[in-house]
């Protein structure tokens, strides 16, 4: 199932690298600074918003410099011009198809930041929203600037699903998690991440984390599953998590992967095997050689194809040890392993592995002495 799940995904991951959507031209009005706000603190801000927009890659903008310059030649005065008709003027002359303006006010200690996105060509204002920020530390002003730059282009669609995450039903929340892993969008992430860590459904939060892979934002979807692994108390999450982290190829999850090895479920400890086996994680070799002996022969079998991906010697004695195993397809991954090695050392046991009563072991073997390429193994193939 979870072949068939990494399958989908590697899917959807290429479909996204082949279809972006074309960015829409736009330009942000300065923030208007209300009573009690300096100006060069709605300045500020306001790069702040403009840096934000950018980095949503869904827009092109008009640089500050370069509204001004063309305002200029215009003989357009920007000083007043806090009317919906009077920014749609603006985005006209600048060519834009959309245009963000707001407002920074204070409430006692509280700051009110206002942002509505207003469609040039119908004057109609698209989205407006608003974001309280108590205090007037700096790290917390541009915080709400992020926030208020994300929800003001969350689309309905998206809104109703993010919405639908609360629902009382379970099965709700779970679609909810699966719909906006479809769609694919970045501003979602944050109510998926805060689903992963807070439902109380193990199924929703599985759900929550597939869609975090989908969207595929690794520089906070990483460290959000990391968490996971680490914390849920769901055995079924955390194996779903260091799968998803085996998908990612996340190799700063490697040292929770690492711990995970000793996790109390066997899922849990094949899954992060896997992962750990496919980044190349050389610190885990001693641990996953110690896995080669668990009760479990799932987690046997994906020790000993991590080490084959892995590469590293000092498992060639374990992996021979392991042709000896009681279940046929754990024979046949360590022969596999130990023909991935390419170690002279396990020609002999491999020999001997030829006559195993199991057909797909022996074929494991013949693989494996092919890959050594050793000529002392040919009378032994013919």
């Amino acid at each position: 199932m979870k072949f068939l799940i990494l399958t989908v995904v590697l899917g959807l991951f290429a479909a996204t690298l082949s279809a972006q959507e074309p960015k829409t031209t736009a330009a942000v009005m300065d923030l208007q600074a209300e009573e009690g706000v300096s100006q060069s603190v709605s300045r500020i801000l306001s790069d702040c918003l403009r840096t934000h927009l950018v980095n949503t890659q869904k827009f092109t903008l008009v640089t500050r410099e370069n509204m001004e310059q063309i305002l200029k030649e215009q003989n357009f005065q920007m000083s007043g011009c806090t009317s919906n008709e009077c920014v749609v003027q603006v985005g006209q002359l600048l060519g834009v198809r959309k245009m963000l303006a707001g407002s920074i006010g204070k409430v006692g200690a509280t700051y009110l930041i206002t942002l509505k996105i207003i469609d040039v060509e119908s004057g109609k204002i698209e989205k407006a929203e608003i974001e309280k920020c108590p205090g007037d530390k700096e790290d917390a002003l541009i915080a709400s600037i992020k926030n208020l730059t994300e929800k003001v282009q969350i689309s309905p669609e998206i809104q109703k699903k993010i919405e639908a995450l609360k629902d009382e039903s379970s099965d709700v929340r779970s679609w909810a998690a699966r719909g906006l892993g479809e769609i694919k969008d970045k501003f979602a992430i944050p109510s998926l991440i805060k689903a992963l860590k807070n439902d109380g459904n193990s199924d929703v939060r599985c759900d929550a984390a597939w869609a975090l892979v989908v969207i595929g934002d690794t520089t906070s979807v990483i460290p959000a599953l990391i968490k996971a692994l680490k914390d849920d108390e769901s055995s079924d999450v955390r194996s779903y998590v260091a799968y998803s982290l085996n998908v990612l190829r996340a190799k700063s999850a490697a040292p929770a992967l690492r711990k995970a090895l000793k996790d109390e479920s066997p899922d849990v400890r094949g899954d992060a095997a896997s992962a750990l086996g496919n980044i190349d994680d050389y610190l885990a070799v001693f641990a996953l050689i110690e896995l080669l002996k668990d009760e479990s022969s799932d987690v046997r079998s994906r020790a000993a194809r991590a080490l084959g991906n892995i590469g590293d010697q000092p498992a060639v004695f374990a992996l021979i040890e392991l042709l000896k195993d009681e279940i046929p397809y754990v024979r046949g991954d360590a022969a596999s392993a130990l023909g991935k090695l390419k170690n002279k050392h396990a020609i002999p046991a491999l020999i001997e592995a030829l006559k195993d009563g199991n057909s797909w072991v022996r074929y494991s073997v013949v693989k494996a002495l092919g890959n050594i390429g050793d000529k002392s193994a040919v009378p032994a193939l013919i």
